[in-house]
């Protein structure tokens, strides 16, 4: 349940007039509909009146709360968020409505407390609705937008796939649950770092360093990456490309772009100078 209030919406910023307009023709329809089964006996100036005030309310309010929530999530809406919003702009307009019909529709004379009892359920009617349809667009929209993103890696994958060779095998990183996980050339990576649970895999795609992060540890890793002795373990913390190393400076290690200087430990050195000269890495730079 907490997950899912907190997954993540599309921006929808751009569209916030189109959502003003939609609601507002759905509470005129709404109104009309009341009216048309008798729910209110007034006259027509009367009805104009009534209509013209709860649609500019629920215009006022509704506008007020996206620009507010909008600044105060900064564009970062979820699902908790959205329902936060949602209720806090029927309860406003339900408030708001009425003191409108106690002072300007108050045809029956009825007191303010009947007034707030009388359109509680009519607000709140009228206001779910096109917030709930809301919702299930913007999901049903960030599905889509899920679906589209995913087939434009299946596309990158499969490109990936074909260019595989002998000589440059595709290899698959993963956690120990083995929800997620990573397909890349082992050429691709920079390093691996351990942190804590976790282990950091840097790597290189389409020109751009990238992150990745799996709850395992680095001894893992190393397993599976043991066929490829140019990723070289320099620390019990890291494990590094030596074709990605630019400069070796004492007991640190410089590697294309990235920032991070990589520590060798006394435990790990020889092992690694080991593999530095039989690839013979500083020589070839």
């Amino acid at each position: 349940m907490r997950n899912t209030l907190k997954s993540t919406l599309p921006d929808y910023k751009v569209r916030h007039f189109i959502f003003l307009v939609t609601s507002s023709i759905f509470v005129l329809m709404c109104l009309l509909a009341f009216l048309f089964w008798g729910f209110f006996k007034i006259g027509f100036k009367d009805i104009i009146g009534f209509i013209i005030g709860y649609t500019i309310i629920t215009l006022v309010c509704t506008s007020f709360y996206i620009l507010l929530f909008s600044k105060l999530f900064k564009n970062k809406w979820n699902l908790g968020r959205y329902i936060i919003f949602g209720l806090t702009d029927i309860t406003t307009i339900w408030i708001c409505n009425s003191f409108f019909n106690y002072y300007f529709t108050n045809y029956a004379k009825t007191s303010l407390l009947k007034s707030f009892e009388q359109l509680f359920i009519i607000t709140y009617a009228i206001g779910i609705i096109p917030s709930v349809g809301l919702l299930l667009l913007v999901r049903n929209r960030r599905l889509h937008i899920f679906i589209k993103e995913k087939e434009e890696e299946n596309q990158k994958l499969i490109f990936r796939v074909l260019k595989d060779t002998s000589e440059h095998k595709l290899i698959t990183l993963c956690g120990v649950s083995g929800k997620e996980s990573l397909t890349l050339f082992p050429q691709e990576l920079i390093y691996l770092e351990s942190t804590g649970n976790y282990v950091r895999i840097n790597y290189m795609m389409e020109g751009k360093v990238l992150q990745k992060t799996f709850r395992t540890t680095l001894s893992k890793m190393e397993e599976t990456l043991n066929e490829y002795p140019f990723l070289a373990r320099c620390h019990r913390a890291f494990i590094v490309n030596l074709f990605r190393i630019e400069e070796i400076n004492g007991t640190k290690i410089r590697l294309e772009s990235v920032d991070t200087e990589i520590p060798v430990s006394k435990t790990y050195k020889a092992d690694f100078q080991n593999q530095i000269n039989i690839h013979g890495i500083l020589s070839q730079k």
